[in-house]
């Protein structure tokens, strides 16, 4: 990664804004057990570090290089046919499409919410989501949360 990205910042962050002691249990040891999950995890913290700590109206480099990291590694998963509807994917997209909801790109928005509900259906439906069931109610929560921006006007 690039002298650009202070990991242990964002890390910080990321523990910092999104973290809970439910989600250490089950959504953290599975954030961190794959490159990808963790660094679409850091591009979470890095977006809102953007907005909502620099308040900078645009994405900065450091996750703009983050996002493209992921994003690459995204692309590689999705042509095994045996890791693209994985735990690992469908988190690694739903972070990615935090990040755009952060960003308000409704077109890539729109192109990530298909994907993980492409991937939910090669599963066979939410109940077949592995994380101890945490997958699944972090997507329906997800769900429901960007129901309510809708509803706003967010987008």
């Amino acid at each position: 990664m690039s002298p650009l990205v202070n990991i242990e910042r964002l890390k910080h962050d990321c523990h910092k804004f999104f973290s809970s002691p439910a989600m250490r249990l089950g959504w953290l040891p599975a954030l961190l057990d794959t490159r990808t999950t963790f660094l679409s995890s850091l591009c979470v913290s890095s977006i809102h570090r953007d907005f909502f700590v620099d308040s900078i109206t645009e994405q900065s480099v450091r996750t703009r290089m983050i996002r493209t990291e992921v994003i690459s590694q995204i692309n590689e998963i999705l042509q095994s046919s045996e890791l693209q509807a994985s735990d690992m994917a469908i988190m690694s997209v739903l972070q990615l499409t935090t990040c755009e909801i952060m960003s308000g790109s409704e077109r890539d928005l729109a192109w990530h919410e298909n994907g993980i509900l492409q991937m939910v259906r090669l599963r066979n439906g939410l109940s077949e989501l592995g994380v101890g069931g945490v997958l699944a109610r972090v997507l329906t929560g997800y769900v429901s949360f960007f129901f309510v921006f809708q509803l706003s006007g967010f987008f």
